[in-house]
């Protein structure tokens, strides 16, 4: 066996094999787990093996054997696949849920999903041939092969033309393996086989609907591989794909010797909330970590961590071998201490002590204590790898509270503004917070540092708060994770989560946050109450998913939350969130502030329009794919629901508009834009 033939079903593998047969007089074999017909015995006898299954899967494993894998635009692949069921595997199936359950592929269905096994094979190929690109100019794409497995000489004159295969004349397309069923005719067999083999065919058959859920599936790996993109989107480029392209014998740039290190500042993993600038800070080093294997090679990062350095690729198991923890000694007896007190003491006195502890001077002394441990461990880290610290092209600091650890440092600095609510709200943040944010602040203009906004609005804040010249500030939206936003269509999951999260049956809107004051839960709650009290023929609940943040203490009391149609879930899993947005008749996010505001544009993604404030950053971001509200006005927020629950048409609208709107927003192109800043800096 000299080389494997890899492919997502359905993307020019048969094709390929007959041209090795015809063309050049090579036969070939498969290798599968069907059980509708047997693997040859001597299949590995042969030069060229085609198998459908993931590199994991491969029999005999051997990773030196070379490997080809062909690609074909995904929504054709998923379409043909579909119609291959229809008519072949399945007959008689219906069409369209074909096409969704091949979108989606659950549980690794249909060869693992069109994603995943594009994604794998292209780390395992030697070389990527397009579907596209072998029907178009196949003696070139053979010259390509013929590099990595030299062939005999070729006869193109002996190549059946398509018209030919679909009668039945081609070597492979299931002629073969029929040939002693005489309940089926071989020419209707390969007709049905070689359906139509045209490129597109996915936007005369595929739905708006159905194209919308195949790219929040799969866009990404689309853009990967050079097809055709949404808007804004950056595409298939060198800087993101550089592997691929180089497989795909397409022009790239000269690897360089010139290599660039970024320190990433990660402190924030150490945490065990989940909030929006920690989802930022793990997507980010995710797409570094896609940048490390795929892109351009000329960058390097690590990973810096409660003063110590991990590499990107492994920092998981680093610190778990360094046993590291956020909590310094003194932090784990007063975490002891507080915990015996809470459970000793009765629940008021309790709560007194914990009032006069937040505010007294006491938390911040002992955050202050925190911050000098901590600060001289960087300081001797560094002071003991000058050479390294040196070497340093950027340091990446994605939270402006952090940032006093390297007061000490002189190296080019980029930090990220989220936003500005310390200063801008001050009364919804604890005096600790606003104090480190505001240092975080001055150190960017003592360090004459780079900004990333994470929106205009926050551009905006910046230019009008801070002393910070307007060329030092680079506009790189954040993006929901793709890869776990999406419209969930399973009922059967759907059911079950519900009924985890005890939510019943009816239809619901949702809040879902952390629990403070900038949120604006008592406006929307009340909202409810009145939306409820004027329509008591409405048939829906408010479910409120999240933690209780600062600040919060006394919102039971004041909001009266005895409705019953009123449910708090908590916590919701990342694994979990999904359907509880695709379930929601809108998320309701009348925030009285975002620098950017994740959760709209995660429920946006999995196809749920939001209800939300109309300032910041949210009129941006969201836009006419959702419906503003005053926050400061019950009216306004309760009209909203009204329009909401009442007008489907509006609301299967508003969701078409959502979800699209979603996909010009994603972390690809925030990875992307976030390197030409690098780039940017690192030049100057």
């Amino acid at each position: 066996m000299d080389c494997w033939i890899a492919s997502f079903p359905r993307s020019g593998n048969t094709y390929f094999r007959n041209i090795l047969y015809f063309v050049y007089g090579i036969e070939s074999s498969t290798w599968h787990e069907e059980e509708a017909y047997p693997v040859d015995e001597n299949y590995d006898a042969y030069k060229f093996v085609k198998t459908h299954l993931l590199p994991s899967k491969l029999v005999p494993s051997n990773p030196k054997i070379p490997a080809i894998y062909l690609v074909r635009d995904g929504r054709d692949a998923v379409l043909s696949i579909a119609h291959h069921r229809k008519d072949i595997v399945k007959p008689g199936s219906d069409l369209k849920t074909n096409i969704l359950e091949a979108i989606v592929a659950e549980q690794g269905s249909f060869f693992g999903g069109w994603s995943r096994n594009v994604s794998e094979w292209i780390e395992r190929a030697d070389l990527i041939i397009r579907y596209e690109d072998l029907v178009k100019e196949p003696k070139k794409i053979f010259e390509r092969v013929n590099k990595l497995i030299p062939l005999p000489p070729p006869n193109w004159d002996k190549l059946p033309s398509f018209q030919e295969m679909k009668s039945g004349k081609a070597m492979y397309g299931g002629a073969n393996k029929m040939a002693n069923r005489p309940d089926i005719d071989i020419g209707d067999f390969a007709n049905k086989f070689f359906r139509q083999g045209k490129s597109g065919g996915w936007k005369e058959e595929m739905t708006p609907e159905m194209q919308d859920l195949f790219w929040n599936h799969h866009g990404n790996m689309m853009e990967r591989l050079g097809y055709a993109t949404f808007k804004n989107s950056v595409g298939q480029n060198p800087v993101l794909d550089h592997l691929v392209m180089k497989k795909l014998g397409l022009p790239v740039t000269q690897e360089t010797n010139n290599k660039f290190l970024v320190h990433l500042e990660a402190t924030k993993l150490l945490e065990n909330s989940n909030d929006g600038i920690k989802r930022y800070l793990e997507h980010l080093i995710k797409c570094l970590k896609d940048v490390s294997r795929h892109g351009d090679q000329k960058w390097r990062f690590k990973l810096f961590i409660e003063s110590k350095t991990y590499s990107l690729e492994n920092y998981k198991e680093e610190m778990q071998e360094k046993e590291i923890t956020r909590l310094h000694p003194y932090e784990k007896v007063l975490m002891g201490f507080k915990e015996f007190v809470r459970v000793s003491l009765p629940g008021v006195v309790y709560k007194g002590f914990s009032d006069l502890y937040k505010k007294t001077g006491i938390r911040k002394f002992l955050s202050f204590l925190q911050q000098q441990a901590t600060y001289k461990k960087m300081k001797k880290l560094y002071r003991n790898n000058v050479a390294e610290q040196n070497s340093i092209n950027l340091i990446h600091i994605p939270l402006p509270q952090n940032s006093i650890y390297f007061n000490n440092l002189n190296n080019p600095f980029l930090v990220t503004v989220h936003d500005l609510t310390h200063k801008l709200f001050s009364e919804y943040h604890e005096s600790t917070n606003t104090t480190l944010a505001e240092a975080g602040m001055n150190f960017i203009i003592e360090k004459e540092a780079d900004v990333i906004a994470v929106s205009q609005s926050t551009v905006n804040d910046v230019l009008e708060n801070e002393k910070i010249p307007a060329e030092k500030i680079h506009l790189v939206y954040e993006a929901a994770d793709h890869d776990l936003f999406k419209w969930n269509i399973n009922k059967k999951l759907t059911d079950k989560i519900r009924k985890h999260y005890k939510l019943g049956t009816n239809p619901y809107f949702l809040c879902l946050s952390t629990i403070e004051p900038r949120k604006n839960l008592p406006n929307t709650i009340q909202a409810f109450n009145l939306f409820i009290q004027e329509n008591p023929d409405a048939d829906i609940n408010l479910v409120i998913s999240g933690n209780f943040g600062w600040k919060t203490e006394h919102l039971s009391d004041e909001l009266h939350l005895d409705n019953p149609k009123i449910i708090f879930t908590g916590y919701v899993t990342d694994e979990h969130l999904p359907i509880i947005y695709s379930e929601a008749r809108a998320l309701c996010y009348v925030s009285f502030y975002e620098g950017f505001g994740l959760p709209p544009l995660e429920a946006m993604s999995c196809r749920t329009p939001v209800i939300y404030g109309n300032n910041s950053s949210m009129k941006e971001v969201i836009g006419e794919a959702g419906l503003p509200a005053d926050p400061n006005d019950l009216n306004s927020i309760k009209e909203q629901m009204y329009r909401i629950y009442y007008d489907p048409e509006l609301r299967d609208l508003l969701a078409q508009r959502s979800h699209h709107r979603s996909f010009e927003f994603t972390w690809r192109k925030s990875a992307y834009e976030t390197l030409r800043v690098y780039e940017k800096i690192v030049n100057k």
